[in-house]
């Protein structure tokens, strides 16, 4: 902390002498201004003077121009009253005439020279005005701007000026204030020093209790503990462990939940493959005038088995939630009867998929009939499609419901740590499920709509084709209440359930992966509380 304060210090310090530095070259900058402003006045006297010797000139200019004028009047007057005179006594007097033409040619002379004299005053008058203004308008122009610049440099030093004093007073503040903190802090570390030194007394002190402690304890593990079954992380996740209750009522009730959806699965799609047998009985022909071929023989005699692979499905899943107790702790590792589910689940998957060859053979034979027309091939091509999408996504779902039961085995050799991944994926495939049913009941139902319009369907199709849109309707709500359970479940499957055993805690370690629980502690326990309800009952 004082290093700290010390460099803060170093710092102002450094900040202080650039300012100061600052101030010299700034004050030289004013005094340059000044002198420039100066010598900007000195020539400006320069021209005011002479600007008033050319106000003079022109002032004597203008009174000779006056003389000059009232001359050349006093010349034309005379001169009109000589030609006046000339013309009443040109035949009386010739010899007269003669004698005064000199003097008025004279005169004509002097008056010519001086309009012409007077001619050039008006126009050198003219010409020292505007010189004058001219001279007069730069001058002003260059005052006016220089006024400016030196109006700028003097706002300039003083805003400088100002600037610098602000940040000197609070340099100043700031330096005191981490003086007082310096010192402040000087006494806090005096202090700590003293704490820290009673510490590591007291620790040394301490260190010698534990070592006794310590070695006493370890003596009588050795000589009176024989076996210690928290030592190594398999032997104790076979002690029963302690865990949140109110998770394991909150992990019943979402599998409750589970159980009725996965009821109306099963129900959905056993009236679905139903339906369907019951159309490939009747289109593309009915068995009593036209024979069944081959492929919809097999394909009506494997979709009648459809409940050998949903009803174990249905059970297991049951089972496994009857299987769940309030008081015992439920995680994937433990949860053993999802095992089961998973076979059977995946039995039906390869059952549906034995299933589609014949599907997709049956779809083929229908476009290959004369009554065919081009639209609903093209639907049945769609409907292909769509039936050869829901088995992909079935193979999916199976995949990870597969890895998910398989955390309860002892061969599982996937890290917790992927089983929030396991469950987004699964709920992914379930979401992709509900979007393929909707694709498959949207394209059978534009499929069912051109049969309708054929007139060869016969009356029992259309009824058999309504009966196979109600089953596809109801098995697309299924699958979307299922979707929207997995997503809004999604945080709770995803979290790590709150247990703990013997000799561990609640870890987050991702070397040790937390606690550990054996899959067979909860029918261990069961036959302990068996076991002790029995004695109960032959001591009472």
């Amino acid at each position: 902390m004082a290093a700290d304060l010390q460099s803060k210090y170093q710092k102002l310090a450094s900040e202080y002498a650039k300012l100061r530095a600052q101030i010299p070259v700034l004050k030289k900058a004013v005094l340059d201004e000044q002198t420039k402003e100066n010598h900007f006045k000195e020539a400006i006297k320069e021209k005011e003077q002479s600007i008033r010797k050319f106000e003079q000139e022109i002032d004597s200019l203008v009174f000779r121009n006056q003389q000059l004028t009232k001359r050349v009047e006093i010349l034309q007057s005379e001169l009109v009253d000589a030609e006046a005179k000339d013309k009443k006594s040109k035949n009386k007097h010739n010899d007269v005439s003669l004698s005064t033409s000199p003097r008025s040619s004279a005169i004509g002379e002097e008056l010519k020279q001086k309009i012409e004299e007077n001619e050039r005053l008006h126009k050198q008058v003219y010409n020292s005005d505007l010189e004058y203004k001219q001279k007069v308008a730069d001058l002003q122009d260059r005052l006016t701007m220089l006024e400016q610049e030196s109006a700028q440099h003097q706002q300039v030093l003083q805003t400088t000026q100002q600037n610098s004093k602000v940040q000197l007073e609070k340099l100043q503040n700031e330096k005191a204030m981490l003086e007082i903190k310096l010192h402040e802090q000087e006494k806090l570390s005096k202090e700590a020093k003293l704490r820290a030194q009673t510490a590591e007394q007291q620790l040394k002190m301490i260190q010698t209790d534990l070592t006794s402690k310590l070695t006493q304890a370890t003596k009588t593990i050795r000589d009176k503990l024989p076996f210690n079954d928290t030592k190594f992380r398999d032997l104790n996740a076979l002690n029963v462990p302690t865990h949140d209750r109110k998770h394991q009522l909150k992990a019943k009730e979402l599998c409750g939940q589970a159980t009725n959806l996965v009821q109306d699965l099963v129900q959905g799609l056993a009236n679905y493959y139903t339906y369907v047998e019951q159309r490939t009985k009747i289109y593309p022909a009915d068995g009593q005038i036209e024979p069944y071929s081959e492929v919809n023989k097999k394909f009506c005699q494997y979709l009648h088995e459809n409940m050998q692979y949903l009803r174990p499905v249905e059970q297991s899943f049951s089972a496994f939630y009857n299987s769940l107790k309030e008081d015992a702790l439920t995680t994937l590792e433990t949860a053993m009867g999802l095992q089961e589910f998973a076979h059977h689940f995946t039995n039906f998957v390869a059952y549906s998929n034995k299933i589609m060859p014949y599907q997709l053979l049956s779809l083929e034979e229908e476009c290959s009939l004369s009554s065919c027309p081009e639209a609903l091939a093209a639907k049945n091509k769609e409907l292909y499609s769509v039936v050869q999408k829901l088995c992909a996504v079935l193979n999916n779902i199976q995949t990870y419901v597969a890895v998910i039961a398989q955390q309860s085995t002892v061969s599982c050799d996937h890290p917790k740590t992927n089983q929030a991944i396991f469950f987004e994926q699964l709920s992914g495939g379930l979401e992709l499920f509900h979007t393929v049913l909707k694709e498959l009941s949207t394209t059978y139902n534009a499929k069912v709509t051109l049969e309708h319009q054929l007139p060869t369907a016969p009356s029992k199709l259309k009824t058999t084709d309504e009966c196979v849109m109600s089953a596809l309707v109801h098995l697309q709500k299924c699958a979307g209440k299922f979707a929207n359970f997995m997503r809004t479940n999604l945080e709770f499957f995803c979290a790590t359930a709150g247990y703990r055993t013997r000799g561990s805690s609640i870890s987050t370690n991702e070397s040790m992966e937390g606690p550990k629980s054996s899959p067979v502690v909860g029918a261990l326990r069961q036959k302990s509380a068996n076991y002790m309800a029995s004695l109960h009952r032959n001591l009472g």
